[in-house]
């Protein structure tokens, strides 16, 4: 009896042995789990911070740009250096449409680059009115712009 009574106390023994084991083994993964779900967590935020990071530095470079851009163009000769760049830019793109497009939207007369340049800034001068008074409406909005152009005097061809 007594070596049956130390058989009966092995298997109990062994028995509870394997059960703590798979009991330790389950925590551990658990663990494990819980730990890469932080570790994922903490990535996502990591990076969700640093893209609002960049975009804010993007914002804040337009933002200081567009002040550079605004002073410039106060200053004596800005005006007459903001038409010679809307030309410059204004010839290139039209050279770039051309090239890939089988159709575009121009002015009814391109070469007549100092209508553009002058539809262009009345453009320009619209919008600024408009925004100093707070208004929504869109340039081109009645008839013709401050130039004398209408919003036909561009065609598609």
């Amino acid at each position: 009896m007594l070596e049956s009574q130390g058989y009966r106390e092995k298997l109990i023994n062994q028995s509870e042995g394997e059960r703590q084991g798979a009991i330790n083994q389950a925590q551990g993964e658990a663990e494990s789990i819980r730990l890469r779900a932080t570790a994922q967590a903490d990535e996502i935020k990591l990076l969700a911070e640093a893209n609002a990071q960049s975009t804010r530095l993007a914002a804040q470079a337009t933002a200081d740009g567009l002040k550079a851009i605004a002073e410039a163009v106060a200053q004596p000769g800005g005006q007459d250096a903001m038409v010679q760049r809307l030309a410059e830019k204004y010839v290139g793109e039209l050279a770039e449409m051309a090239k890939h497009s089988n159709m575009m939207i121009v002015p009814d007369r391109p070469n007549d680059l100092s209508a553009v340049v002058a539809t262009a800034m009345g453009l320009h001068a619209e919008l600024s009115a408009k925004a100093k008074n707070g208004a929504t409406a869109t340039p081109g909005e009645g008839g013709a712009s401050p130039t004398g152009a209408s919003s036909t005097d561009w065609v598609t061809r």
